[in-house]
């Protein structure tokens, strides 16, 4: 009888080692996977892209990410709510409101591979942190529209 209980003991613990030797690889190659979008394009923005930008709405998409990143470092919602495109829930202000902005990389034109047909989107690197203290990391999307007016698209 000890035995037979030693050997379920033991099969189970083997089962659980073996459960999390496998699952631990699978869990850390999904986040990791998460990190950095799989884009099946990308373009950084040149010097006349930017003149274009800048000609077309007045401002360039490293502009347009720097002011939202400052409005949200400053909680000026009314600001925010702008390029969202309608003011930010509390839960977005508590998350977002106070961050430190650690760099701005270079503004790319990226195709997305599961990208709808919204249009075209430019993404802008960044590096954030956070009031508390977590640094977060992805690409700002932002579509200029048919008004030439900035909106986020997403990667925040």
């Amino acid at each position: 009888m000890a035995w037979t209980k030693a050997k379920t003991a033991i099969v189970t613990g083997a089962a659980l080692i073996l459960a999390a030797t496998i699952t631990t690889p699978i869990v850390v190659h999904i986040v990791h996977q998460h990190e950095e979008p799989f884009f099946t394009s990308k373009t950084e923005l040149t010097d006349a892209d930017n003149a274009a930008y800048q000609s077309l709405s007045g401002t360039t998409p490293a502009e347009v990410v720097k002011t939202f990143f400052d409005a949200c470092s400053r909680e000026d919602w009314n600001a925010v709510s702008k390029l969202l495109g309608g003011a930010p829930d509390d839960k977005f202000k508590k998350y977002y409101g106070g961050l430190e902005v650690i760099s701005l990389g270079q503004p790319f034109r990226g195709q997305w591979s599961n990208q709808d047909s919204r249009g075209p989107q430019v993404y802008v690197p960044y590096e954030i942190r956070l009031k508390d203290g977590t640094v977060h990391k992805w690409q700002l999307a932002i579509c200029c529209d048919g008004q030439h007016h900035w909106y986020l698209d997403g990667g925040f």
